[in-house]
């Protein structure tokens, strides 16, 4: 799949895409992710043994810096998978997420789209904050 290269939505057109969101399958699917992604952790050993909240984020921490760790050797062919290194760590980090969110019934899903709600009326920068 090509994406295109990133556009800026008019207003009505992100009120629009957000109110199909609410409407459309992106709440089952996400949430059918959570359990496709926690049903392979759970058969692959990650839950035999109890982690802290804190491990689980350092777990999906640790894959943002591997993305930047292959951003910063050049974002090479990941060997593993047809994409390149930063998508295949960016890819694990939704899987580490998902996981987490479906085995601490977090609804992932929900919370994405009240908080894009709530971003689409921020102020630019949040009030100018340079990062």
């Amino acid at each position: 799949m090509t994406l295109n290269k990133p556009r800026s939505l008019s207003h009505e057109q992100t009120i629009e895409l957000l109110r199909s969101f609410q409407k459309g399958l992106f709440y089952a699917e996400l949430n059918r992710l959570g359990l496709l992604c926690y049903s392979i952790s759970v058969d692959h050993g990650w839950y035999d043994e109890p982690r802290s909240f804190g491990d689980r984020i350092a777990l999906m921490h640790s894959e943002l810096s591997e993305a930047l760790e292959a951003y910063r050797s050049g974002n090479p062919p990941s060997d593993k998978i047809d994409a390149p290194a930063v998508a295949e760590e960016l890819a694990d980090l939704l899987i580490r997420l998902a996981d987490f969110c479906y085995a601490n019934q977090i609804d992932l899903a929900d919370a994405v789209v009240k908080k894009m709600w709530h971003n689409k009326d921020r102020s630019h920068r949040h009030g100018g904050k340079l990062l």
